[in-house]
């Protein structure tokens, strides 16, 4: 996917260029953001589901945050969907480069 980007000049000068740049956006420590909105959940909201349900919830949550405060507002800047990934040193979201595919 390619992005078109207009760059500034610096120094108080009125000149724009226009540039068609590929873009990929890789977000990194999304084990990070699972765990905060883990501990985010309303207690009242998780009580008596299992762990693993309550990490599912976890995890929706965190996607739903990575959408609404990193992606949209990154596609609205560029004018188009951007390919991305979430990327984590742990175990089982170190593995999602696939999604680019």
């Amino acid at each position: 996917m390619m992005a078109s980007i207009v760059v500034s000049a610096a120094a108080g000068l009125n000149l724009t260029h226009l540039f068609v740049v590929p873009v990929i956006a890789v977000f990194t420590k999304y084990d990070e953001l699972i765990g905060r909105a883990n501990f985010e959940i309303d207690p009242i909201r998780i009580e008596g589901l299992s762990n693993e349900r309550i990490l599912t919830i976890a995890k929706d949550d965190a996607h739903k945050k990575l959408q609404a405060e990193c992606i949209e507002p990154f596609e609205k800047r560029v004018g188009d969907k951007i390919p991305h990934v979430t990327v984590s040193s742990k175990s089982p979201n170190h593995s999602q480069i696939h999604v680019l595919n």
